[in-house]
């Protein structure tokens, strides 16, 4: 049999297990909306305790409790589930001044009654059989922020570090997409191929079919490319520290608004994702969003970079934009932090970006964050042309890294 007809056989053979996996899935959804009358009842109520007015009224499924243009702080909330069902919400507060308080659940209090604390930031989340059937979405409305995006099962909503109130939230649950099939055992998948290779004639196996599979197994190959490039580590060829990769418009954070000024992360966030890739060489967990939440502060890389990297780096602006300390700098082992201006090969305005690594005859740079409003090849991370990179330099940042950080990499 000719090689590629037997392949696509196998193409061929693998889409209608899928099909006759997607039927059994559609009888499993029939079945699990049979869901006991009860479960199907279950609600979520919460209440907000508001400087001045003391507690308002139960609010329930994605009602506002709080307050909305009246600049008043929660200072604590009660939240709990109704009608019958097996499990708990759980939740707990940021408070102004005292830090995340102890979880608590169904209807106990979380925050501070009486000591004129604002909650800045709240998780909720369900545990039990409730949390089998149900997401709980929540967002809060903050001071100067407004609404915030909603955020679901534990996740923060508010900020930690900026100081800003929380004056409403809404809270709502959402019944998970109930599929009780694992369709994504490939034994199983292999198994059922096995026994249906008997039974399709290969000349039911139509060119175009097979086109479409391979079109198709095309993009889940680009897709997980995709994915690898998302995950990338880049290691400095003179020191072998190690710095993840990032970029501001990476669909985790990209549509996170700052809470003291205009824009989302994706549209004006190229500061402080330079500053996560520097610290990313001491916390592979950093991101944007991280160095948002912990209080980003500081009106330049220089003075950034320290205070979220625990002191690992050394980092001053320089007075000089000249190419030659550029690439000296990052010939020892240094990373450098630059702005370029409007009309630049990365950017129509102005864009932060973070060098990490530099070719032994200078002839090319290492970019951590690229993006910006550049297209193209302009438009990632990775190696670029010395003199395209060292274009209409704005500002200059070295940072050393200290000794014991290096060390960790030997």
């Amino acid at each position: 049999m000719n090689v590629n007809v037997r392949v696509s056989k196998v193409f061929r053979n693998r889409c209608l297990v899928a099909s006759m996996v997607a039927v059994i899935v559609a009888i499993v959804l029939v079945v699990t909306t049979n869901i006991s009358k009860a479960d199907q009842q279950v609600g979520i109520s919460y209440r907000a305790h508001v400087a001045y007015n003391g507690w308002l009224s139960w609010q329930k499924d994605g009602e506002i409790a709080g307050t909305v243009g009246e600049s008043r702080r929660v200072e604590a909330i009660k939240i709990k589930l109704t009608g019958d069902y097996t499990g708990d919400v759980i939740y707990q507060t940021y408070v102004k001044d005292m830090g995340w308080q102890n979880e608590v659940k169904n209807s106990d209090t979380s925050g501070i009654e009486g000591q004129s604390k604002q909650i800045e930031a709240v998780k909720i989340r369900l545990e039990g059989k409730v949390s089998k059937l149900y997401d709980v979405n929540y967002r809060v409305h903050i001071k100067n922020g407004g609404w915030q995006e909603w955020v679901s099962n534990g996740a923060i909503a508010g900020s930690e570090s900026f100081g800003l109130r929380v004056e409403a939230l809404e809270v709502k649950l959402v019944q998970k997409n109930l599929e009780e099939v694992d369709v994504s055992d490939d034994n199983v998948i292999d198994s059922i191929v096995t026994q249906m290779n008997t039974s399709v004639p290969e000349e039911n196996i139509s060119v175009q079919e097979q086109t479409q599979v391979e079109q198709n197994t095309q993009v889940q190959d680009n897709s997980q490319t995709q994915v690898e490039q998302n995950t990338q580590i880049h290691k400095n060829s003179i020191n072998g520290i190690e710095y993840k990769l990032m970029n501001q418009a990476d669909a985790e954070w990209k549509d996170i608004k700052y809470p003291t000024r205009s824009g989302t992360i994706g549209k004006v966030g190229c500061m402080i994702t330079s500053v996560a890739v520097v610290s990313s060489a001491y916390d592979k967990t950093m991101t944007p969003k991280k160095v948002m939440d912990a209080g980003y502060q500081h009106n330049y890389p220089s003075d950034s970079i320290p205070y979220f990297s625990g002191k690992n780096y050394t980092c001053t602006m320089s007075s000089s934009s000249n190419k030659n300390t550029i690439i000296d700098n990052l010939k020892q082992g240094n990373v450098v932090v630059i702005k370029v201006k409007s009309a630049s090969n990365f950017t129509t305005s102005q864009h932060y970006m973070a060098l990490i690594d530099i070719k032994s005859d200078g002839s090319q740079i290492f970019i951590g964050n690229s993006y910006g409003s550049g297209t193209g090849t302009y438009n990632r991370t990775g190696w670029f042309t010395t003199d395209v990179v060292l274009n209409d330099i704005h500002e200059v940042h070295i940072c050393v890294p200290s000794q014991d950080l290096i060390n960790q990499y030997k």
